[in-house]
């Protein structure tokens, strides 16, 4: 029941049923609109890097899973500043049978 906003330098990339947008200033703008004719009263914004990036200035929760795991990748999350977020909540998950690592999901408020 939600509607997806991808992001995209790519002006040929669709997908159905995705609502395709070339900056997050866009994507901010649209979901905002879309949340008002829905009755919603949240934004969620899940990546990738770039576009995490990008948002930290506008976000004001961050729900953060933190993979107990060394990197594969070259794309990460930013650091998270103490001096503007604090961690309201956090729980720790030891890795189930079909996972290959713990985990930690920490919610984060600006301060």
């Amino acid at each position: 029941g939600r509607t997806t906003l991808v992001v995209t330098r790519d002006e040929n990339w669709q997908c159905d049923g995705v609502v395709t947008v070339r900056s997050l200033e866009t994507a901010v703008e649209t979901a905002k609109q879309i949340a008002v004719d829905t009755g919603q009263d949240a934004i969620s914004i899940v990546g990738g890097g770039e576009i995490y990036r990008q948002s930290m200035e506008i976000a004001t929760v961050l729900h953060v899973t933190q993979v107990d795991a060394s990197p594969q990748g070259d794309t990460v999350f930013p650091e998270i500043d103490l001096t503007v977020w604090q961690a309201v909540s956090n729980h720790h998950v030891s890795a189930g049978e079909r996972d290959s690592a713990d985990t930690t999901y920490t919610v984060y408020k600006r301060r």
